[in-house]
C-alpha cells in the first residue's frame, strides 16, 4: 500500500509496507487544515490494529513566495487565497484517493485552533459543509495536538513522551500521556522561537527563495568563514536571579538584541552568514537549558521518547543540539535512556495529514464535534476537552 504526498506540485512517493489485517476495519479522514497559510487537504487510514496509519493523499498549496515583499505572513491575502485556493485543493484531493481506490471517508477532520481566525474560519466552514453533505462526523481538532502526534503517522511511539513544539507561533515542552491529556512543562513568556528566527532573517535581509524566513537563515548560516571574527555575543534569557529557576523560554529579548546588532553597521556578506549562525545558535541553546530546567523537576521514570515537532523542528542544527542535550541528561541520571524522534521534513510544517489522524484518534477516543463550533484563536494544549463543542458518544 503506497502513501502519496503532493506538496508544492511535486509528487513525493514512499511506501508502507505494514500488513493491514483485512479484518481489521479502516477508519478514513478526509481532513483540512487552514491554521495560518497553508492550504492543506489529505485523506488518511488506520486501521484499528497496532499498523501505522496510511497517508492516502496529501495535498498542500503553500503561498510562500507572495508574502516575502510584506516581510511575514498578510492576514488579508492568507485569507483571500485560503478562499481561492481550498475548494480546488479539495477537489484534487478527492480525485485523488478516489483514483486509489479511497472513496468513502468516515469522518471530516478540521483544525479548530489556535491560530489565525480568518483562516480557521474558512477551513471549519468548509469541514461543516462536508460533514453534512456526506452525513458524516465532524471533528474539530486542536493544531498543536495534531503536531505533537505526528510522529505516530511514521512510527510506533508510545505514551507518555515527551514534546518540544517549535513553530512561527508556539514554542511550549509537554509532557503527553495521552490523546487527550498533554502537560504543560515550559512555553513562551512572549514570541516563539520560529518568530524570532524569521525575524533574524528579516533584518538579515536573506531571500526567501520560496521557503520560510527562518528555513532560509538556516541555509543561509555558516558558523564560522574565512577566519573571521564576528563581534556577536547575544543574551542568555532568564538566567539570573529568580528567572533562572523558571523553566520557560523567552526570545523577545534575543529579538532586540539581534535587531540593534544588524542594524547597528553595514555588515559584509560573509559577516552576515556567521551572524545567522550564532543568533539561530543562541536561540537553540536557550531552548535545550530551559528543557533541562524543566526536565529537573519532572519525573520522566516512564518516557523514551522526545518528539520534536513543528516548522521549526526542520532545523538539523536544532536536532543535533537536542540529540546532545538527551545524552548529557542521561548521564547526569536525569532521565532513562531518551531518543530524540521527528516527523519526514513533508511533515514537520502544517499539513492535513496530521490533521486528519488526530481527528481518527479523537473518533477512537469516543469524542465528535458539534456543528456549532466556532474558531478558537488561543487554546492552551493542556485544555483540548475544555472549550464548548465536544460531544461525547
Amino acid at each position: 500500500m503506497h502513501r502519496l504526498y503532493r506538496l508544492s506540485n511535486q509528487l513525493h512517493y514512499g511506501f508502507n509496507c505494514t500488513r493491514v489485517i483485512p479484518s481489521c476495519r479502516k477508519i478514513t479522514s478526509l481532513a483540512i487544515e487552514t491554521s495560518c497559510d497553508d492550504t492543506s487537504v489529505a485523506v488518511v487510514q488506520k486501521t484499528s490494529s497496532e499498523s501505522l496509519p496510511n497517508i492516502v493523499c496529501l495535498n498542500t498549496h503553500r503561498t510562500l513566495s507572495k508574502y516575502e515583499m510584506y516581510g511575514g505572513i498578510h492576514p488579508s491575502i492568507v485569507i483571500q487565497e485560503h478562499q481561492k485556493n481550498l475548494a480546488r485543493v479539495v477537489y484534487e484531493t478527492i480525485k485523488q484517493s478516489q483514483s486509489l481506490g479511497v472513496s468513502n471517508y468516515d469522518l471530516i477532520t478540521v483544525t479548530r485552533g489556535p491560530g489565525m481566525l480568518g483562516p480557521l474560519a474558512i477551513g471549519l466552514n468548509f469541514a461543516k459543509g462536508l460533514a453534512v453533505g456526506l452525513n458524516k462526523p465532524l471533528l474539530a481538532i486542536h493544531h498543536m495536538q495534531a503536531h505533537a502526534l505526528t510522529v505516530q503517522l511514521e512510527s510506533q511511539i508510545p505514551f507518555p513522551f515527551l514534546s518540544i513544539l517549535v513553530s512561527g507561533g508556539h514554542t511550549i515542552l509537554i509532557l503527553s500521556r495521552s490523546v487527550v491529556a498533554h502537560e504543560i512543562l515550559a512555553s513562551t513568556t512572549d514570541i516563539a522561537v520560529g518568530d524570532y528566527l524569521d525575524k533574524c532573517a528579516k533584518y538579515l535581509e536573506i531571500p526567501w527563495n520560496n521557503q520560510m524566513p527562518a528555513a532560509a537563515l538556516e541555509k543561509f548560516a555558516a558558523p564560522t568563514l574565512d577566519d573571521l571574527n564576528v563581534d556577536c555575543n547575544p543574551p542568555n534569557p532568564m538566567s539570573t536571579g529568580e528567572k533562572a529557576h523558571n523553566p520557560n523560554f523567552s526570545f523577545s529579548g534575543l529579538e532586540s538584541y539581534a535587531r540593534r546588532l544588524i542594524t547597528s553597521k553595514s555588515w559584509s556578506f560573509s559577516e552576515k552568514k556567521i551572524l545567522a549562525y550564532k543568533l539561530q545558535e543562541a536561540a537553540f541553546k536557550h531552548i535545550c537549558q530551559k528543557i533541562t530546567k524543566a526536565i529537573e523537576s519532572t519525573d520522566l521514570s516512564d518516557v523514551r521518547f522526545l518528539v520534536c515537532s513543528g516548522g521549526v523542528a526542520r532545523n538539523s542544527v536544532l536536532k543535533k543540539m537536542l540529540e546532545e542535550l538527551l545524552i548529557s541528561l542521561h548521564s547526569r541520571g536525569l532521565i532513562p535512556e531518551t531518543k530524540l524522534v521527528y516527523p519526514s521534513l513533508e511533515l514537520c510544517s502544517d499539513n492535513a495529514a496530521m490533521v486528519a489522524y488526530t481527528g481518527i484518534r479523537m473518533f477512537e477516543e469516543g469524542f465528535k464535534s458539534s456543528l456549532e463550533v466556532e474558531p478558537i484563536r488561543k487554546w492552551p494544549i493542556n485544555s483540548i476537552l475544555n472549550v464548548n463543542g465536544w460531544i461525547h458518544r
